[in-house]
């Protein structure tokens, strides 16, 4: 079964695809030498949003204006190095979900499963299309209204003076096809994630359909669905545990950003700087709300497993089954939670506590501007 298409092309397209084992010696080869080149893309962005830093910004706003994007690009690099790193593992992560009690049996199993694939698929592209529709007007905003001003993308050092057309066209188009890159990185780490909590979702909704069909389908036992409830939560476990240095860097660092393009977006010189810095924090409130919503989807879904249990026909149900029953509605008790390092758990009430404190701290730099 096909798992996560999207995804799996996201990660392909960032340098991290997970079926290198597949492809024949040239191929990896030549997709190796693909990813290095994507790599040593986004590291020397960054390294010359540092040295602006260190070497031209003069004043706090104009290192206001570097660091947001500097920070954001940071993020990038990490989530594109754990990918890298974490391969394996995730990989490991995807097969489980077409293995032993995770695999759907019946038609109606099936059906769940295929709602669920296609749920995944359109989201992930949704979110993908909305990050890359973001970057290009951000990329034409400042192309066009910033052409005769030579406005880049975002600030960086270069060692030449690009005021000339021919060498600012070059610089934008290396900066351009740097943006798109890490966008794709980011946005395959992010599908990836959020796909992996649908699918926990999926499984429970399966495990309600096995539990209402123990009166009626041999296949299944309460022990069965006790083994699936359990693994069930093994899996999240497992999950959270991948993911959850990206998701504290993540979470931490998108509230400096928030803050920081807030400041920015107040006090914009121009048309052009307020247009792209509106932009790119849609980008960052669309980033952190995809996380929050699909945490608290998964926790949510975990909470409601005991009400779906009540409508299994359990009352027919010989004594060792309601002991069975009563375990796993002892373990339901705990609800699946997704954190950032056990400090921040990410739902929407998370989300709505990080739009709180980015615009506290908003408010305590304009008071000392």
């Amino acid at each position: 079964m096909d798992t996560l298409q999207w995804t799996r092309l996201m990660l392909k397209v960032s340098g991290c695809s997970l079926d290198l084992y597949t492809y024949t010696p040239l191929r990896r080869f030549l997709y190796t030498i693909y990813a290095i080149l994507g790599k040593m893309l986004l590291y020397s962005l960054f390294v010359l949003q540092t040295l602006d830093i260190v070497l031209v910004v003069e004043n706090r706003d104009e290192f206001m204006e570097n660091i947001a994007y500097t920070t954001i690009w940071f993020s990038v690099l990490v989530k594109n190095a754990m990918m890298s790193l974490h391969r394996a593992n995730i990989l490991i992560l995807i097969k489980r979900l077409d293995e032993n009690y995770f695999l759907p049996v019946t038609k109606q199993e099936m059906e769940i499963r295929s709602r669920f694939d296609k749920l995944i698929e359109s989201s992930s592209k949704a979110y993908t299309a909305i990050l890359m529709s973001c970057l290009c007007c951000i990329i034409i905003t400042v192309f066009v209204i910033g052409f005769t001003k030579r406005m880049l993308i975002c600030r960086i050092w270069v060692p030449y003076n690009y005021s000339s057309t021919s060498l600012y066209i070059v610089t934008s188009m290396y900066e351009g096809m740097g943006a798109c890159y890490g966008i794709s990185a980011s946005s395959a780490c992010e599908c990836l994630y959020t796909g992996l909590l649908l699918h926990i979702c999926c499984q429970f909704e399966i495990l309600e359909h096995r539990f209402r069909s123990l009166n009626s389908n041999p296949i299944y036992t309460a022990n069965h669905c006790a083994s699936h409830h359990h693994l069930i939560y093994k899996y999240a476990e497992a999950v959270n545990e991948e993911f959850r240095g990206i998701m504290s860097f993540q979470f931490f660092s998108s509230m400096s950003i928030l803050c920081l393009t807030i400041y920015h977006l107040a006090y914009a010189e121009n048309s052009t700087a307020f247009m792209a810095t509106g932009l790119y924090m849609t980008c960052v409130l669309c980033q952190m709300f995809y996380y929050c919503f699909y945490g608290d989807m998964v926790k949510t879904k975990s909470i409601e497993f005991i009400d779906k249990l009540f409508q299994s026909g359990w009352a027919s149900w010989n004594g060792s089954s309601k002991m069975v029953l009563l375990m796993v509605m002892r373990r339901s008790r705990t609800p699946i939670e997704f954190t950032s390092m056990h400090i921040v758990t990410l739902n929407l009430e998370s989300f709505m506590s990080l739009l709180r404190t980015s615009y506290s701290a908003f408010n305590l730099m304009s008071s000392t501007r």
